[in-house]
Formats: C-alpha cells, sequence, structure tokens
C-alpha cells in the first residue's frame, strides 16, 4: 500500500452509503407517487358511479356527488360531464416527485 492510498476506503465506503441512502429514498418517493395514482383512479371510479347514480336528479346534483365523493377520498375534481346517461370526470391528486396523478373515469345508470 503507498503511503497516499491511506483513507481511500473511508470516503470510497462513504459515497457508496450516500448512494445507497437515495436509491433507497428515490424507491421509497416511487412506491408512494404509485399509491397516490392508485388512489387517484379509484377516486375517479368512485365519484363517476355515484355521479351516474344521481343522474335522475339533474346533472348538477350528480357532479355535486362526485365532487363530495372525491373531496372526502382527498383528490381534486377537475371536470364533471354529464352527455346524455354518461358522466366522464377527472381526478386529480397531490403533486409528487413524478408529477401529478390524473385519474379519469367515465359511468352510466
Amino acid at each position: 500500500m503507498r503511503l497516499g492510498d491511506r483513507g481511500s476506503a473511508s470516503v470510497l465506503g462513504a459515497v457508496l452509503v450516500v448512494v445507497l441512502v437515495s436509491l433507497a429514498v428515490l424507491g421509497v418517493q416511487f412506491g408512494a407517487a404509485v399509491v397516490v395514482r392508485h388512489r387517484v383512479v379509484a377516486a375517479a371510479d368512485l365519484a363517476a358511479l355515484a355521479a351516474a347514480g344521481r343522474l335522475l336528479e339533474g346533472d348538477g346534483v350528480a357532479c355535486g356527488w362526485a365532487e363530495r365523493v372525491v373531496r372526502e377520498m382527498g383528490a381534486v375534481l377537475e371536470r364533471c360531464s354529464v352527455r346524455e346517461w354518461e358522466v366522464a370526470v377527472s381526478v386529480s391528486g397531490p403533486a409528487n416527485l413524478f408529477g401529478t396523478p390524473v385519474g379519469r373515469a367515465r359511468a352510466g345508470p
């Protein structure tokens, strides 16, 4: 071992620890983003079904129910439209490291 190489293993070990911790944090963030995406899609599905169940009471009432369901699930209703007997909703969730998750769903009675 040369005299100038002393301590190089410690530096290499420290760099390796930083890389591994960074990968672990990135993995956790990715997992959280996937969970949020699934929740947003579920909120869109449930909101569309809730609105479709209330279509006979009018478009405003149907979209009001969609808004209520989405809010209770912790998301934001971006769009609710009714065309004949079909409700289409678009829902977004909180932004994360990978962007803003969006879910879309359609339903009818």
